[in-house]
């Protein structure tokens, strides 16, 4: 199977990369950045944002995303090369790795980003204490998981 410049080789994997870099706690919402997706899928880094995964409509995700990505280290795309990178966003909340209206509003904040950058982005990974799934692929696991505060072990 050839994948496209915009898949992820192995969300799996990835999101044990990130793991390694940005513990899996409870509200947290991460954007990772990728080099080569799909192929050599090397994390470069890892940027913890300001708000929760849970988040309400009072939030102006697309503000912060934008924000955000123009801060992100992208490099920016040349006559000579096609985009390189591509930035996955991994949400972490407690209950089923279903996806639902919360994760609609960061696609929707995805939607009217306008980010400007040289890079692909709009795949979410959810992870929760029963594990994680990827909405683009459908991919799903038990490990990594969201992380258990020590006093609930």
């Amino acid at each position: 199977m050839t994948l496209q410049r915009f898949e992820f080789r192995d969300p799996g994997l990835l999101l044990s990369d990130i793991a390694e870099r940005q513990p899996l706690v409870e509200d947290t919402a991460l954007l990772a950045v990728v080099r080569e997706p799909s192929t050599d899928q090397r994390l470069t880094h890892v940027e913890v944002l300001p708000v929760g995964a849970r988040v309400d409509a009072s939030v102006d995700l697309s503000e912060l995303l934008r924000s955000t990505m123009q801060r992100l280290p992208v490099p920016e795309w040349s006559r000579t090369r096609s985009i390189t990178h591509a930035v996955m966003t991994v949400l972490v909340r407690s209950g089923p790795t279903i996806f639902g209206a919360n994760e609609s509003r960061w696609f929707i904040g995805w939607r009217y980003s306008n980010h400007l950058m040289d890079a692909i982005t709009g795949d979410v990974l959810l992870v929760t204490e029963h594990g994680w799934a990827d909405f683009m692929t459908d991919w799903g696991g038990h490990e990594p998981r969201m992380q258990r505060p020590a006093h609930d072990a």
